[in-house]
């Protein structure tokens, strides 16, 4: 059987002022049980990612995959994500922000939404030229 994995990407940079808000990416993913699927999801721009969230909006609590200080935080991850998910470059290098999901089932079946908070970079205008 074939399942259907949507992911919404929505990239959040803010810091204390401000809150913007980048388009949305919808792709769809087709999965066979029992397999690794990797979910995409690629921020516009280089800065560093202070927090990463990887949602299902139809699941109590939504998170899939919560890392925030440079590590996953399982406290409030959904328990059938436990020890299934994790960040396909947790260095997060070049962007990259997509979320590894082993062994899928059926039940993983829905829409995911990747939320990216980035602390903004000030720079001094002696730098900047």
């Amino acid at each position: 059987s074939l399942l259907l994995l949507e992911v919404d990407r929505v990239t959040l940079t803010s810091d204390l002022s401000a809150l913007f808000l980048c388009p949305v990416v919808h792709k769809n993913i087709s999965a066979v049980p029992g397999q690794i699927v990797s979910l995409p999801c690629r921020l516009p721009n280089n800065k560093p990612a202070v927090v990463v969230q990887w949602t299902r909006p139809d699941l109590e609590p939504e998170y899939v995959l919560l890392f925030r200080d440079e590590q996953p935080d399982p406290e409030n991850q959904h328990p059938s994500f436990r020890k299934r998910v994790e960040l396909q470059d947790r260095r997060m290098e070049d962007g990259d922000v997509s979320l590894l999901l082993s062994n899928v089932t059926t039940n993983d079946t829905g829409t995911y939404e990747c939320r990216v908070f980035q602390r903004e970079v000030k720079c001094l205008q002696s730098l900047c030229g």
